[in-house]
């Protein structure tokens, strides 16, 4: 508790916000948002890489395992 002991009179202004602080505001909004968009976007081309790199994987080692058994069929 605060205890403010004195005979002037006090004076509480709220300030309300201008119309510069308001386009500051908006301005900062538009610019999350369009880094979050930016961030989603990267995201999505990143999965996207990797479900290709994956497949790429998926392929190697199957081709590698079916030249191993054609080698097994031909006698190496």
């Amino acid at each position: 508790p605060v205890a403010l002991l004195t005979d002037d009179a006090l004076m509480v202004q709220v300030i309300q916000p201008d119309d510069e602080t308001e386009r500051d505001r908006e301005t900062l909004r538009l610019t999350i948002e369009k880094q979050q968009l930016e961030i989603d976007k990267l995201r999505l081309e990143a999965d996207y890489w990797k479900r290709k790199y994956d497949d790429r994987i998926a392929l190697e080692l199957l081709r590698s395992i079916g030249v191993e058994q054609t080698r097994e069929r031909i006698g190496f």
